[in-house]
């Protein structure tokens, strides 16, 4: 299982972002990779936990970092801060954790290192169709999880809720009500007429004044809900 390190781009715009709320990957050199440690991470992410505001720095972290996937060549793994990892849980759960298993067995067997060539070949025809198959499932998660939350709300039209501006756009944004893991979106018209986003701060101008930023406690209301969509809007 690899988990690459994130590129330095991303982890110095994170910073900015969460300089607006208040916290700081620290230790990252400009335009140094190496200066990129797991642990400032962790650090964090055990600062923000409780608070209004944590998973939406949660959610930012994941945004930056790279997705983990399945690879016949050992890259480490930079999230747990290994340098070599695997699955070895219930074959049933995933089909590499099978594969680990079979070449486990098949050293003790051969009482060596060396791996069959046939493992070799099905380790590098599998572990792409893997990683694919490992987005799949998690997009199919999530959607799950949209349809059930949009049917959680259907009959809570009109009721008021506190939330956390969780991302932003210039389409909109989107809220998390506070307590229910829930997000529904409010369109860019719905927030003002003279809407304006703006990339590089993270924040909503509206005629020419700050009015909103990432992280954001705001009131809103349930707008309308498409339960075939997973879709749920709100207005402030």
């Amino acid at each position: 299982r690899v988990h690459d390190v994130p590129d330095i781009e991303k982890v110095n715009d994170l910073n900015k972002f969460l300089f607006n709320l208040g916290y700081k990957i620290r230790g990252v050199k400009k335009d140094d990779e190496d200066s990129i440690h797991p642990k400032a991470f962790a650090q964090v992410l055990e600062e923000v936990k409780g608070k209004p505001e944590e998973r939406v720095v949660s959610n930012l972290i994941l945004r930056t970092l790279k997705v983990a996937k399945y690879e016949s060549e050992n890259r480490g793994h930079f999230g747990i801060a290994s340098k070599c990892y695997c699955h070895f849980t219930s074959p049933i759960r995933r089909y590499a954790d099978l594969i680990i298993h079979r070449i486990v067995k098949s050293v003790l067997i051969n009482k060596d290192k060396e791996i069959d060539l046939k493992l070799k070949d099905l380790c590098k025809d599998s572990f792409d169709k893997l990683s694919i198959l490992d987005k799949t499932s998690n997009k199919a998660e999530r959607n799950v999880r949209q349809v059930k939350a949009a049917r959680f709300m259907k009959d809570r039209l009109g009721d008021e809720y506190f939330g956390i501006i969780s991302s932003m756009s210039k389409y909109g944004i989107t809220v998390e009500i506070e307590g229910l893991e829930i997000e529904g979106f409010i369109e860019s018209h719905y927030v003002g007429s003279d809407y304006r986003f703006y990339q590089d701060m993270q924040c909503i101008f509206i005629e020419k004044v700050k009015a909103y930023e990432l992280g954001d406690r705001v009131k809103i209301f349930v707008a309308s809900v498409n339960v075939e969509n997973g879709k749920i809007n709100f207005s402030l």
